[in-house]
C-alpha cells in the first residue's frame, strides 16, 4: 500500500498531558505514525487514533490503551505506528507521555493510496 506524507509536527511532550498532534476534517485513509527512536529506559508514551462521528462531530478512541494498544515503553522502538484506517469525517491523533522524561516526539501523518 503505497502513502504519501500530508502533513508532520514535532511536539515537546509535558508528562501526563494528552497532545492534539493533527485534526483534519477531510475524508481520507490514514496512518499516523510517531519516530519511536528517542524512548528511553522508563519511558512510556502513548498514541491515540480518533475518528470523527459525522453527525454529531464528535471523536471517539478506535486506537489507544482503552483499546488494547497504543502504550509504548523504554527503549528499542522505531517507528510507532497506527494500523492503517479509513476516516469518513476526518480524525485526531494524539499523544501522551505519562512517565520518563520530557522529551521532543517527530509525527507523521501519511495518506493511503
Amino acid at each position: 500500500m503505497a502513502s504519501s506524507e500530508e502533513s508532520n509536527a514535532s511536539q515537546l511532550t509535558v508528562i501526563d498531558t494528552e497532545h492534539t498532534i493533527f485534526s483534519p476534517t477531510t475524508a481520507e485513509d490514514r496512518i499516523f505514525w510517531v519516530e519511536g527512536d528517542l524512548l528511553q529506559d522508563g519511558d512510556i508514551l502513548e498514541v491515540r487514533a480518533y475518528k470523527k462521528d459525522g453527525v454529531a462531530g464528535t471523536d471517539y478512541e478506535i486506537f489507544g490503551p482503552s483499546s488494547g494498544g497504543g502504550v509504548f515503553a523504554n527503549s528499542g522502538h522505531g517507528a510507532i505506528a497506527t494500523p492503517p484506517m479509513s476516516y469518513p469525517f476526518g480524525g485526531k491523533w494524539t499523544i501522551k507521555q505519562t512517565a520518563g522524561s520530557v522529551r521532543t516526539f517527530q509525527c507523521h501523518l501519511d495518506k493511503l493510496a
